[in-house]
């Protein structure tokens, strides 16, 4: 059991304590940390994070490449499967990565 994450701090719910998550939405979570910390960055496993943080939006073949690198952040959690990468361009580029766990999919946005 994890607890629910919403930008970037616990979500607390009507009573003020934090939401705790389990089952496929606690493994998109999981998924979401690992692609948007950078890769060798959290001191306590240095193997938790992306490569995805090197990548440029203006580099050629950047959807492959990050679903590649999408692809070997997410491999220690099994369950949850790269289906998909694509560019988003805006103000701030980013890659949406869709995510696969069973049957249900969860959409992950990583700026870049």
């Amino acid at each position: 059991m994890d607890t629910l994450l919403q930008n970037g701090d616990f979500a607390p719910g009507s009573t003020g304590k934090p939401i705790p998550v389990t089952g496929t939405r606690e493994l998109f979570q999981r998924a979401m940390l690992r692609l948007t910390v950078p890769l060798g960055s959290f001191p306590y496993d240095a193997t938790l994070g992306s490569r995805l943080y090197t990548l440029h939006a203006e580099e050629p073949d950047l959807e492959s490449r990050a679903l590649a690198a999408a692809q070997e952040a997410l491999r220690p959690l099994g369950t949850v499967v790269v289906e998909s990468v694509r560019r988003v361009d805006g103000e701030t580029p980013a890659l949406a990565i869709r995510c696969r766990c069973g049957e249900e999919e969860t959409e992950i946005e990583v700026k870049l």
